[in-house]
């Protein structure tokens, strides 16, 4: 064998093994193992208040539901974020217009929302439930998410969306011995956690044609909704989430129930056995205690004894991932008080919150060593590359009417193992 064949072998071994040396510093087995844990346990939410689709938000008028929607997909197109979770308040059901028989199908709009994520390059979304028909308006007037306008109205609720290929709902079916109670069957169970169906899905072909097989849950045939009585009995999936009923603070009607949060539970489809609990929140307002406007809890005492139900009811099955998750439109202004947060959520810390505006909030339950606190979870939380949509210049608010996705500002955050 040649000296030359040798060097020849010798260098490209030298310059192989400087590769891989240099490889090795610039990527340590440390950072790479600790990014990978962030990757496969992080969990990403989009938390938005959709402020109905019959009117355009107060202040900036002319503004259409689906040009706001399409703002919100147009975002996950350029960024490339398309969440894992996303927990709407004031979700559209059913637009009707009695006095010339417009009417925007059950759905619709949501689907028109999933439809611009597929096209952006996000896959299909599935809902988890659509809840609607809870008291809200101060005045009297109008429902959560109902806005009435010459004679027409809509009904508006909690929803939930998710990405089916990072997370799995396992709040599609009830268990032995759990009743399901829609929010438009009689007797309402007030006071009480129950399993809330969503609105109905009749979908005709030719309005809509994908969007019930989109809604999780086991198909049943129930009665038609009490406000479509035209509308035949079909087959549709029930969209199961667990809520806790109360009587109305507000509105025409006090004996109509309501309920300030709806809770899914979530397995991580890429770490199989880990779980985490989200609470879709909008904390009801409350105008029926003049004397003490500063402490208006009923709402919190209600999200709060939802969490003690579902945190208690699955107990028994291990560890979460995380604490359990608050997410949504909290309804305690722009600028929160910590102290007021911590009066009505003691069992919470702030993790993120939106700028300006009617805003969105996220809280994380108390781990291990904070008092009063949850059982331990197996990691600690924190909300990691949070942003505040839509993305705003100095002096514009959330109702900037080129970029409004709503009168409330929306929050989009990580859920990642703390450093």
């Amino acid at each position: 064998m040649s000296k030359p064949y040798l060097t020849r072998m010798l260098s490209t071994f030298l310059m192989a093994a400087s590769a891989l040396i240099v490889g090795c510093q610039s990527t340590p087995l440390g950072t790479t193992a600790q990014e990978l844990a962030r990757d496969q346990l992080g969990v990403s939410i989009l938390t938005i208040n959709l402020h109905d689709i019959m009117n355009v938000p107060h202040s900036a008028t002319g503004v259409t539901w689906q040009t706001r929607y399409t703002r919100i997909f147009t975002w996950m197109r350029d960024t490339g974020n398309f969440p894992d979770v996303i927990a709407l308040q004031e979700a559209p059901g059913q637009w009707t217009c009695p006095t010339d028989d417009r009417r925007l199908p059950d759905y619709a709009a949501l689907d028109f929302l999933m439809d611009g994520i597929r096209n952006a390059g996000g896959e299909q979304y599935r809902i988890a439930y659509l809840l609607t028909g809870k008291g809200h308006m101060a005045d009297g007037t109008a429902w959560i998410g109902s806005a009435p306008a010459q004679f027409c109205s809509t009904q508006g609720g909690l929803a939930l969306l998710y990405r089916p290929s990072r997370v799995r709902n396992v709040i599609t079916q009830p268990s032995p011995g759990d009743s399901v109670v829609s929010p438009y069957t009689a007797p309402f169970p007030l006071q009480s956690t129950y399993l809330a169906r969503s609105m109905q899905c009749c979908a005709p072909a030719a309005d809509r044609t994908d969007v019930c097989p989109l809604i999780d849950g086991p198909l049943v045939t129930p009665l038609a909704n009490h406000h479509e009585p035209s509308k035949a009995v079909c087959p549709t999936p029930l969209g199961l989430a667990w809520t806790r009923g109360r009587l109305a603070t507000q509105g025409v009607d006090r004996t109509r129930p309501t309920s300030d949060a709806a809770f899914s539970r979530f397995e991580l489809v890429r770490q199989p056995g880990n779980y985490v609990h989200i609470y879709n929140v909008h904390r009801g307002w409350n105008t029926d205690n003049p004397q003490n406007l500063q402490i208006l809890d009923f709402g919190s005492q209600n999200i709060n004894q939802l969490v003690t139900d579902m945190e208690s009811r699955f107990q028994s099955s291990g560890p979460l991932l995380y604490p359990p998750i608050l997410v949504g439109d909290f309804n305690i202004g722009s600028r929160p008080d910590t102290r007021l947060l911590d009066s009505f959520f003691p069992r919470f810390r702030v993790a993120a919150w939106s700028n300006g505006g009617e805003v969105d909030g996220a809280m994380f339950g108390r781990g291990s060593g904070d008092i009063p606190n949850f059982p331990p979870a197996k990691q600690t939380p924190y909300a990691n590359l949070v942003q505040h949509m839509p993305a705003l210049a100095d002096g514009e608010s959330c109702e900037t009417q080129t970029k409004l996705w709503s009168d409330h500002c929306a929050l989009f955050f990580r859920v990642e193992p703390s450093r």
